[in-house]
């Protein structure tokens, strides 16, 4: 069977070091070469001795890994830390292709088999304890992985052990689920600790390090701090050669292109991001997860910039491939569906846009809580709906809570305050209600002039509606001033 040959090849190959090598750290030298030996009969003549009985059209990667599973049930009930060994392995090859469901079963019963064996806090244990957070974080289940990393770090301290591998996954799980102040703090500490003694080796992690933070200094609304250190990680610093450093490369580097893309620096953001998603097609494939959230993010450029043709081309792409791919809810199918109905909104499709506003905000609620920045900016969203809609009642309480969230999650300076405190403007001109809009306006665009600045495309929006609204209320002169700034 020729489809064999190559991709199954390569997974014997990866099966058999990754569990030869666990097996050495579970069992110690003395057992290795016996241990290693019924490893390699059980894939030699049982997995690919079944595969070879299957049809051309079955014998696929995901067919061997499969069978690899059904025949380990029972085949090693008197040596358990092989087929702990072996489920671990299948575990990450599953999550390699994105079979998470099966990633994570895997992933349990070899955490099962540890806890029987040597206990909770072993260092096997959590190995494969840690290995599931990230199985979590594929799966969007984020208060998951971070409960998992915090119980882990805790095992950690608890027995003196280097703390900087599993601090960056739990300051990963704090920035995922909207913790940002305690993210900022462990990556901060993290880089401290690092940094500390110039002479010192850094940890193949250290680049992470600073992307991280950098992720975190761009949710708070941080912009110029995270384009340096994005920078300064990306080009600036040694990555490790190896598959999964490529891939977190191609993720920050989008990340940087989406904070352009925040800076209001349009050029820059889409030469970026088309060379970046280029890049995830062919390394990681269309179908991976962090290739679809590339596209998202680019997609949500075309948006901003009215380029309604192109986004909806990107949606037909990559919106199908995350229903089909991701669990129901995943957070990033929720953000397809948010942004899509931000795009089905300008186009005055109000009864789809509806439709999607509804599903996005429910599942944000459900998955990431109402204070998410993420379900937040869904309550903006749908508030501006309801105001093209003519709902005005629905509008404000809509954008009330949205601002009232980002108020109280974000503070008062951050961008998503402004937006919310501009649309509430807007509806409040549509009215039109002049007094209560203008301190709004005036107060959203004085903040963007702070924090994005005069020339960025946001501010210039909360000018012409100022314009507006004096024209619409007060008349020329005062207009007039506003029009020449």
């Amino acid at each position: 069977h020729k489809a064999l040959v190559g991709g199954a090849a390569a997974v014997f190959v990866v099966l058999v070091a990754g569990i030869a090598v666990s097996t050495i750290f579970a069992l110690g030298q003395a057992h290795t070469r016996a241990e290693a030996q019924l490893i390699a009969d059980f894939l030699e003549k049982d997995v690919l001795g079944s595969a070879a009985l299957a049809r051309a059209d079955e014998a696929t990667v995901g067919y061997l890994l499969d069978t690899a599973s059904k025949i380990l049930e029972g085949k090693f009930q008197d040596k358990p830390l092989i087929e702990a060994s072996i489920r671990k392995t299948l575990a990450g090859t599953y999550r390699v292709l994105g079979e998470t469901q099966k990633a994570e079963q895997q992933a349990v019963d070899a955490i099962r088999i540890y806890e029987n064996h040597y206990g909770a806090d072993h260092s096997m244990t959590r190995g494969a304890r840690a290995f599931l957070g990230w199985v979590y974080h594929d799966q969007g289940r984020y208060r998951d992985m971070e409960h998992i990393w915090t119980e882990n770090l805790e095992f950690r301290r608890h027995a003196s052990e280097v703390e900087l591998q599993p601090g960056n996954a739990l300051g990963a799980a704090y920035w995922f689920v909207g913790k940002y102040e305690e993210a900022e703090s462990v990556f901060d500490n993290l880089l401290r600790s690092v940094s500390s003694d110039p002479q010192a080796k850094k940890p193949a992690l250290f680049p992470w390090y600073k992307c991280n933070l950098a992720r975190v200094y761009s949710s708070q609304g941080r912009y110029e701090a995270a384009e340096r250190l994005y920078e300064d990680a990306l080009y600036h610093t040694e990555w490790p050669q190896a598959y999964y450093s490529t891939s977190a490369q191609f993720v920050y580097t989008g990340e940087l292109a989406d904070t352009y893309r925040k800076r209001g620096r349009y050029d820059e953001a889409e030469a970026l991001f088309d060379r970046t998603s280029k890049e995830m097609r062919q390394f990681l494939g269309v179908k991976h997860l962090r290739t679809l959230a590339c596209l998202c993010d680019l997609a949500r450029l075309y948006v901003e910039r009215d380029r309604h043709e192109e986004a909806k081309a990107l949606f037909n792409e990559a919106f199908p491939i995350a229903r089909e791919r991701l669990r129901f809810g995943h957070p990033l199918t929720l953000r397809f569906v948010n942004l899509y109905a931000v795009l089905r909104t300008k186009q005055q499709d109000y009864a789809q846009a509806e439709t999607l506003f509804q599903e996005a905000l429910e599942g944000r609620q459900r998955e990431l809580g109402d204070d998410h920045p993420e379900t937040l900016q869904s309550l903006n969203d749908f508030g501006v709906l309801r105001r093209e809609q003519q709902c005005y009642e629905e509008a404000e309480s809509l954008l009330r809570q949205a601002w009232d969230g980002t108020q109280h999650k974000l503070g008062p300076d951050h961008p998503a305050c402004c937006e919310s405190m501009h649309e509430l403007g807007v509806l409040y001109m549509a009215q039109p209600r002049y007094k209560d809009a203008e301190p709004l306006l005036l107060d959203a665009f004085h903040g963007r002039e702070t924090k994005l600045g005069s020339q960025h495309p946001h501010t210039v929006e909360s000018l012409k509606q100022l314009v507006t609204l004096y024209e619409s209320w007060t008349g020329p002169e005062e207009a007039a001033k506003w029009r020449a700034k």
